[in-house]
């Protein structure tokens, strides 16, 4: 009888190795917890990761509030004047157009015109300039350059406003 209760009161080999597991594990969770670079990451992450989120939207709104020259070279000759009807109706806070189209007439080599326009995006003078192909409806008709190739927000503004302009030559 008193082997009978002995082996009872024993727990078998397997449960023993789980119940240290689980102390272990808490042991080193109540450690982890009670570190300050845990309660840093904890508190600290999400702000970071918002913070990540609303920069670059809050960046994008504040480069708003200037005019954006553009230059454009159309060499379909139709598009220019249909784009700056589409594109001028975009007005900044002060109530003063946000894009600034100049027209440029194709050079002849292409090349030293584009690296001109380019000069003058480093420089701050122009935000960037536009080039329309004279096959309107090909598929790389409509090429626009700029310094600032993040900017998706006034590149699809612009992109808009001249599918738009080409819909409407189309039609």
């Amino acid at each position: 009888d008193y082997q009978d209760e002995r082996q009872t009161l024993v727990a078998p080999a397997g449960e023993r190795g789980a119940n240290k597991l689980w102390l272990i594990i808490a042991r080193e969770y109540r450690v982890a917890v009670m570190r300050k670079a845990f309660w840093i990451g904890v508190l600290l992450g999400p702000l970071l990761m918002a913070a990540l989120f609303a920069g670059p939207i809050i960046l994008m709104k504040g480069a708003s509030d200037k005019q954006k020259s553009l230059v454009v070279i159309d060499r379909s000759g139709r598009l220019y004047d249909p784009l700056s009807q589409f594109i001028g109706k975009r007005k900044l806070k002060s109530g003063l157009p946000e894009y600034t189209l100049q027209a440029e007439a194709p050079a002849a080599d292409s090349t030293a015109q584009f690296a001109g326009l380019n000069d003058r995006i480093m420089a701050g003078g122009l935000w960037g300039y536009l080039v329309v192909d004279p096959d309107l409806a090909s598929k790389n008709a409509l090429r626009i350059y700029l310094k600032n190739t993040g900017d998706l927000v006034n590149t699809g503004r612009v992109e808009s406003a001249a599918s738009r302009a080409v819909m409407g030559l189309r039609l």
